[in-house]
């Protein structure tokens, strides 16, 4: 992926943007991208790009 930092507002979002990178459909779960980022880069050890993917959960300050 590109190095730039990009935020995504859903599932959704992330699981069309890396489906359209390593070339197929992927179902909009957590576990469906995760488990595609890990074949992809299973299948591509020899080139130098990896899918770094991070989850963040927004909470109020009386939660915490």
């Amino acid at each position: 992926m590109p190095p730039d930092n990009d935020y995504y507002d859903s599932i959704e979002e992330v699981a069309e943007l890396v489906g359209n990178y390593i070339g197929h459909h992927i179902e909009p779960t957590k576990e469906a991208v995760y488990q595609a980022i890990e074949e992809w880069e299973d299948e591509n050890e020899d080139i130098d790009a990896y899918i770094n993917l991070k989850e963040f959960e927004v909470v109020s300050l009386d939660e915490v």
